[in-house]
C-alpha cells in the first residue's frame, strides 16, 4: 500500500476494520514493516552471540589440546634437552629442537583444513540463513592467526622452561 506521509496510523486501522469487516473468522495480523525488520534484527544479533560463544570456545578447546600436547611432549624429553644443555647446545638449538615437529604439523594441517572449513561455513551460512553477509576467506585467515599465536606462546613457553631448568636435575629423572 502507498501511504500519505503521517497518515501511517489511520491507514492502519481502516485495513484492519475492513479485514474484520471481510473476514471476521480470521484475526488481523498486520504489521508495520519496521518491526518486520527490528525483529530480524534482533534474531541476528541473537544469533551472532551464539556463534561468537561457540567460536570462543572451540578457541579455548584447540588451545588447551595443544598446550597440553606440547607440554606432554616436552616433559617427556627433558633428559634429552638436559644431556643437549650440558652438551652445549644454545637456545637456538634447542627452540629448533621443540618446535620443528610442531612447525610442520600446523602448516600441513591449515593446508588441508583451512579450504574446508571455509566451505563448511559457506555451507553452513547458506543452509542456516537465507540471507546473510557474503562469507569471505578473511574470517578462516583470522582463526589461522589465532591458532598461530597460540600455537607460537605455547611452544615460547616451554622454551623458557627448557632453558631456565637445572640440567643436573633433568639428568637425575627417571
Amino acid at each position: 500500500m502507498k501511504i500519505t506521509p503521517g497518515k501511517e496510523r489511520e491507514a492502519y486501522q481502516r485495513v484492519q476494520a475492513k479485514w474484520t469487516e471481510l473476514y471476521p473468522e480470521v484475526p488481523f495480523a498486520g504489521g508495520y514493516q519496521e518491526d518486520v525488520w527490528g525483529n530480524y534484527y534482533t534474531t541476528m544479533n541473537n544469533h551472532a552471540k551464539f556463534w561468537k560463544v561457540i567460536a570462543f570456545m572451540a578457541i579455548v578447546l584447540a588451545s588447551l589440546g595443544l598446550y597440553g600436547l606440547i607440554t606432554l611432549n616436552v616433559s617427556g624429553r627433558i633428559r634429552e634437552f638436559s644431556i643437549r644443555k650440558v652438551m652445549g647446545a644454545g637456545v637456538g638449538s634447542l627452540s629448533y629442537t621443540i618446535s620443528k615437529n610442531y612447525i610442520l604439523l600446523i602448516v600441513i594441517s591449515i593446508a588441508v583444513s583451512a579450504p574446508l572449513t571455509y566451505q563448511l561455513m559457506k555451507a553452513m551460512f547458506d543452509f542456516a540463513y537465507s540471507y546473510h553477509m557474503p562469507i569471505t576467506f578473511a574470517s578462516v585467515t583470522i582463526g589461522i592467526a589465532i591458532l598461530v599465536t597460540v600455537l607460537l606462546a605455547t611452544i615460547s613457553t616451554q622454551i623458557r622452561k627448557v632453558i631456565k631448568a637445572n640440567p643436573v636435575q633433568g639428568l637425575k629423572i627417571e
